[in-house]
């Protein structure tokens, strides 16, 4: 009986190393999973950056408030963050981190749109012709417009470009 004790036994411990094996490299892994994540996403860092870009989104809604615009407070926000961090008052280091994380993860914030438009298949396969017709005139529109102010620009840039190097010479 102590052959077949010591037998079962000798099996058990191998089973028992091998699973102990497993779970440290899972627990390893784990761990590194871990730091990768605090060092790349750091919840300090990433709640500071949140505040940054929450200023800004909040700048955004007063200017709306205060002044009726009827653009959208985000946009403004997002236009002026641009400008700040254009202008150095605000570093990019300052919202890097928390940026790069939601463009990585953009596509989830697609998911309660695709449901909403999930819910409203009716009115879509009621009113398909008119959406379409809408997608279409627009999409040529905005072509059309982002054409015509790039030629704009192109040419205020190259008068200024022809002005200032005639005084220079």
């Amino acid at each position: 009986m102590s052959i077949e004790w010591n037998s079962w036994n000798y099996s058990m411990n191998k089973f028992l190393v091998a699973w102990l094996r497993i779970f440290d490299s899972a627990d390893q892994k784990f761990h590194n999973f871990y730091l990768n994540l605090h060092r790349n996403y750091s919840i300090d860092i990433m709640i500071l950056q949140f505040g940054v870009l929450f200023a800004f989104l909040t700048i955004g809604e007063f200017l709306v408030n205060l002044t009726g615009i009827p653009i959208p407070s985000s946009i403004i926000g997002m236009v002026l963050l641009c400008a700040s961090l254009k202008l150095g008052i605000v570093k990019l280091g300052w919202v890097e981190r928390l940026s790069g994380f939601l463009v990585h993860n953009l596509g989830f914030f697609f998911v309660p749109a695709g449901i909403g438009l999930m819910n409203c298949l009716g009115i879509i396969a009621d009113q398909w012709i008119p959406i379409v017709f809408a997608t279409v005139m627009s999409t040529f529109i905005i072509i059309a417009v982002t054409g015509w102010v790039h030629q704009l620009v192109r040419s205020a840039s190259s008068k200024l470009t022809h002005k200032f190097t005639k005084e220079a010479e």
